[in-house]
């Protein structure tokens, strides 16, 4: 095991932290978490593991040793539920689905990779946790008939005889894309010119098979030699058939401690609690009610990764922690009543360096009139946060993560169905991505947001000129008609046409640039294409899956009255840079952030970025967020943001174009 590696490297003075010591800050570290505890060095209180799509492309998983608190927090009211600094645990690369199962008194780790279902051995604990060589259960999802995936793993004591054994859950996905055998899967991915999802008909229903669930048992073979699994059977569940896409099962002590209930929740999000009369095993599922948060049920977050069923502040009785795409972890505690939880709250970590969240979209402007760069973040489940920078200009404090709640509602973006693109086997991530300015021309920054579904939402700033306060969206109309763009394509916002109001700096259907011209307060006019030189239009998106994922800013980043265009990009979707360069560059020397120089009369150059030593400049591996910031001398520093979550600074003196 090795102390946490960074995204950026820790010496590049670029990375912005958080500007006043050690934070505590929502835990995490890239997409689709996946939590399990394990025993720790503070009695009562486990550690926890976190697994989750790194940045590298694979599954890698960290070790959060417990961090009580002597006193509360206003970031953690609840101190045991705080977390030391992250330690990555090179042992579980590539392993997925964690589950801890108890044996003869050892402790071991089940998990999903390549090669199925496999065992380590795990001892130690907070901070010095070793794992023993990985060993194979001799079961893989992979070549199952019918075809399997698997949505979660939870080691149970199913049948009351003080061994546990393995519950499996899985999809059934035979026939699941609709074209399979006629179309290569990648090329039935993304968006048709009308905005809409070839893989549904035209009433919105699947083409293809629907996911359904299957529960696979395995029972542990009575030795006490080794610990192994007897081959898999399907559990009886009346219930299997209803439950849907993304089915989780648990035992849980919800009601009391070794109360050994049921718990069932999928899709929907609604968490079932079926009561467990007189402690039977296997559980009898009598009595099923939904969890509840006040007066209404208890919903899950459509963004839910795993969910976990354990006692993570050492009074008896299990809470529910859940994974999230967004990469951060929820717990979910028990109420007062017999059915009641408390608000979900996010699980905390000590930390000095800033994590966005998965497929984080940065926009920077002044929100409070101090004359600094606050930041309004869109992450991975469609939510949006403001972060205030409390410091000076150039030295930025940021403060912690406030979530934006327009209207004074809790708000994530909704991707509809089309938006979907692998179909109803995934989750609804909205994919927020932000842009602030003036929309309404009211002199306070607006939002205009976009996402997975490619609409464009208008959110208006009717707060002080010293407290952004925003209204609920109100979808841009094009034509009469909401207006639709590739998927995750942050707009642009400048006057470029000279009326006075910002103007629309976007992507069209086919991937070209574009400007609306602002025509009312959620209206746009007929696009103007921009071109090069010779009069060819820019394009910057492909086609297919590899659609979107582009993010526009623009302003005078040269220094000239003209607006200019930042366009950041995936390290995969680099094969446009040649295209418009006109030169036969290899990926790796094309940057991730691409500069059109504004020579007027929408007329652009592209400009490669690159740093002063001739490297090109590249910035996350999924897609990044560029944003220009002025400086007191009136020129622009380059702040960029990450979808792995990362935020730094570059000042152009460190830039060559």
């Amino acid at each position: 095991m090795q102390s946490e590696d960074k995204f950026v490297d820790s010496k590049d003075k670029r990375v912005i932290s958080w500007g006043h010591g050690t934070n505590l800050a929502p835990l995490g570290f890239g997409a689709s978490a996946q939590a399990v505890t394990v025993p720790g060095s503070v009695p009562a209180l486990p550690d926890l593991i976190v697994t989750a799509h790194s940045r590298s492309g694979g599954w890698e998983s960290r070790l959060y040793p417990r961090k009580p608190l002597e006193t509360p927090s206003p970031s953690s009211p609840n101190p045991t539920l705080t977390f030391g600094a992250s330690i990555r645990v090179d042992a579980l690369d590539g392993l997925r689905f964690l589950a801890p199962l108890n044996w003869n008194g050892r402790v071991f780790l089940v998990a999903l990779g390549d090669e199925g279902l496999v065992l380590l051995e795990s001892a130690g604990g907070s901070g010095s946790l070793q794992l023993g060589n990985r060993q194979a259960i001799g079961w893989n999802p992979d070549g199952q008939t019918p075809a399997m995936e698997v949505a979660g793993v939870w080691a149970i004591d199913w049948e009351g005889e003080g061994r546990q054994g393995l519950v499996v859950a899985c999809h059934s996905v035979e026939g699941y894309w609709p074209d399979d055998g006629a179309l290569p899967r990648a090329q039935q991915v993304g968006f048709n010119q009308d905005a809409g999802n070839p893989a549904y008909d035209q009433v919105g229903r699947w083409r293809g098979q629907k996911p359904q669930p299957v529960f696979l048992w395995f029972a542990q073979v009575d030795s006490h030699e080794s610990l192994e699994f007897k081959p898999p059977v399907k559990l009886g569940l009346d219930l299997v058939g209803s439950l849907g896409e993304r089915p989780a099962l648990l035992v849980a002590n919800w009601s009391s401690p070794g109360s050994a209930e049921l718990v069932l929740s999928n899709a929907t999000g609604m968490v079932r609690v079926f009561r467990n009369f007189g402690g039977q095993r296997p559980p009898v599922m009598m009595d099923p009610r939904p969890l509840r948060l006040g007066e209404r049920p208890l919903e899950l977050p459509d963004a839910r990764t795993s969910l976990l069923a354990a006692d993570i502040d050492g009074d008896g009785r299990d809470e529910l922690l859940l994974g999230l795409a967004s990469g951060r972890v929820l717990a979910v505690h028990a109420g007062p009543g017999r059915d009641q939880v408390k608000p979900p709250s996010f699980l905390v970590a000590q930390s000095d360096e800033i994590w966005l969240g998965a497929d984080a979209v940065v926009a920077a402007l002044d929100l409070d009139g101090d004359g600094d760069a606050d930041l309004v973040v869109g992450d991975r489940a469609g939510q949006l946060w403001q972060i205030q920078d409390e410091g000076r200009s150039g030295s930025p404090v940021y403060a912690s993560f406030q979530e934006i709640q327009p209207g004074g509602d809790p708000f994530c973006l909704e991707p509809d169905i089309d938006g979907v693109l692998d179909g109803p086997r995934s989750p609804r991530l909205g994919f927020a991505c932000p842009a602030v300015g003036d929309w309404s021309g009211h002199h306070r920054p607006d939002l205009i947001v976009s996402g997975a579904s490619g609409e464009l939402l208008h959110f208006r700033n009717n707060g002080s000129p010293k407290q952004a306060r925003f209204d609920k969206p109100r979808p841009i109309r094009d034509l009469g008609g909401p207006l639709f763009t590739p998927p995750r394509t942050r707009p642009g916002l400048a006057n470029w046409f000279g009326s006075g109001e910002l103007d629309l700096i976007t992507l069209d259907m086919q991937g070209f640039l574009v400007v609306y011209p602002r025509t009312g307060p959620q209206d746009v006019g007929q696009p103007v294409r921009l071109t090069d030189r010779l009069g060819r239009w820019v394009r910057l998106d492909g086609g297919f899956g590899l659609a979107g994922g582009c993010s526009l800013w623009a302003g005078p980043f040269l220094g000239s009255d003209r607006n200019d265009i930042l366009v950041g990009l995936s390290r995969t979707n680099r094969f446009v840079i040649p295209m418009l360069c006109g030169e036969a560059l290899a990926l790796d020397d094309c940057p991730t952030v691409l500069l059109l120089e504004n020579l007027g009369e929408n007329v652009l150059v592209p400009r490669l970025l690159r740093e002063r030593d001739g490297q090109p400049l590249v910035a996350g591996t999924a897609g990044c967020s560029p944003n220009g910031v002025l400086r007191a001398d009136g020129q622009y520093d380059l702040l960029i943001g990450t979808a792995d979550g990362m935020l730094f600074n570059i000042p152009r003196e460190q830039l060559t174009w």
